[in-house]
């Protein structure tokens, strides 16, 4: 069926609905199948006018006879028939107008609309139903806890970048090798010395160290000469 019949259907049966009577129209060709149905049907009174104005006119006399009335009409007629609207306004008449273009655009807009609601929640179910991958991995948690002078390199408010190393390192794996590791908690150890750093899984020590964040390592080429204040090894 075309669009514009799915939607002139709609219309027709909500006019039913509300017990329309009289129907005023302008000939047109957005509104022909509505005109059609509406002249097929035996409850309702289609009268068709030569100017828009007229319509107005008509709807009132409806309202004031106890009846309800609808005007159809292209988008565009409605400035044809500014000045009788305003008698509707002033004496507070109830007018439906029914604009072609209008019309076919606000059912159009409002089955999109309902497409994508319904497409929205049959994606949040997937989501929700979706089992989490990490969920059946048999691993451990992992753990790194930081001495007080190395808070920083984790806080990305001071300039740390250690969350975003960590989770480049994650996903670098899952992508090369298929393996995904958990979640890396990170807290701060009073305990610990200040640049010390301590490597957890389930609770268990696996590596520790000290590092010194405003340093730079320098490698001795046998040529140099002087000495350093912090002595490293290679680990």
């Amino acid at each position: 069926m075309p669009a514009q019949s799915n939607w002139s259907d709609e219309v027709h049966s909500v006019l039913r609905e509300q017990n329309v009577r009289q129907v005023a129209y302008v000939p047109d060709t957005g509104l022909k199948r509505l005109i059609e149905l509406v002249r097929a049907d035996k409850k309702m009174r289609a009268v068709p006018l030569t100017t828009e104005e007229e319509g107005v006119a008509l709807a009132t006399g409806a309202w004031l006879g106890g009846e309800k009335s609808a005007l159809m009409l292209q988008s565009s007629g409605v400035g044809n028939c500014i000045n009788m609207l305003g008698m509707v306004i002033e004496c507070r008449i109830p007018l439906l107008m029914i604009g072609a273009a209008c019309v076919g655009m606000a059912v159009t807009l409002t089955r999109r609309d309902n497409r994508e609601r319904a497409a929205k929640k049959r994606t949040e179910a997937v989501k929700r139903a979706e089992p989490r991958v990490e969920d059946y991995l048999a691993i451990d948690p992992m753990e790194v806890e930081l001495g007080i002078g190395l808070i920083r390199a984790a806080d990305p408010q001071r300039g740390g970048d250690l969350l975003d190393r960590i989770a480049r390192v994650r996903q670098s794996l899952a992508a090369e090798i298929g393996v995904i590791l958990p979640k890396v908690r990170i807290r701060d150890n009073m305990r610990l010395e200040q640049n010390q750093y301590r490597i957890k899984i389930s609770d268990m020590v696996v590596a520790e160290g000290i590092i010194y964040p405003n340093m730079f390592l320098a490698m001795d080429s046998r040529m140099t000469t002087g000495t350093l204040p912090v002595t490293t090894k290679e680990g």
